[in-house]
């Protein structure tokens, strides 16, 4: 009697293109709603302690407006002058719950310390402000469409 039995080698190739076949499909996998938020996130606190405004604005949407009154191409000033200003900036960034109003549409709340430098004087923002951060999702691409600092 014959028994079909899988050698050894056919094995450890079968078990090779398995694993790749996995990792390959895991990687195709889309991001939640969530996890796409907090790269956002992520990815602002990276560009500002980077000091790349162009970074920092490609993050924001095109209608972006805040209770400041300020729009995007107030925002740029802004950077621009406050990064002239800082040659290093270090943020200690605390992301809250995200909350989903729509499908298309996130709110956050962020608690941060800025560190900044100005000149060869360190400052700390030792008052932690809090910050509302509104998202939508425009496409497939989540953009900053509001920040507001929350008074105490």
């Amino acid at each position: 009697m014959k028994t079909n039995r899988h050698s050894p080698s056919r094995s450890r190739i079968f078990t090779a293109v398995f694993a790749l076949a996995l990792t390959v499909f895991s990687g195709c996998t889309s991001s939640t709603d969530e996890q796409q938020v907090r790269a956002v996130l992520d990815a602002a606190e990276i560009a500002i302690e980077a000091r790349d405004t162009s970074d920092t604005l490609d993050l924001l949407a095109d209608d972006y407006k805040d209770s400041q009154g300020y729009d995007k191409l107030q925002v740029r000033q802004y950077l621009r002058a406050y990064f002239l200003s800082h040659p290093k900036i270090e943020l200690i960034v605390n992301v809250g719950a995200i909350e989903f109003e729509t499908t298309n549409l996130a709110h956050v709340r962020i608690d941060a310390v800025i560190v900044g430098t100005q000149g060869a004087d360190a400052s700390i923002n030792a008052d932690a402000p809090a910050f509302k951060v509104e998202l939508r999702r425009d496409s497939s691409t989540w953009r900053i469409t509001r920040v507001d600092r929350i008074t105490q």
